[in-house]
């Protein structure tokens, strides 16, 4: 979705179902680099292997 509420303890799924991938926490003018203690999930996907489940990152809101 392009928005997402998420309140404190929530997790939130990302499903890594297409090319590789990843959600990396930074800021706006440097969308490609993670914030200092911020989050990243490292690089996820299933690429052409569709015949295995898709990678999931949990992210829990604290």
């Amino acid at each position: 979705p392009p928005t997402l509420s998420a309140g404190l303890n929530d997790t939130v799924l990302f499903v890594f179902g297409g090319d590789i991938h990843s959600v990396t926490q930074s800021s706006f003018s440097s969308p490609c680099i993670r914030l200092a203690g911020g989050f990243d999930s490292g690089f996820n996907g299933r690429g052409p292997n569709f015949d295995q489940p898709a990678p999931v990152w949990a992210l829990t809101i604290a």
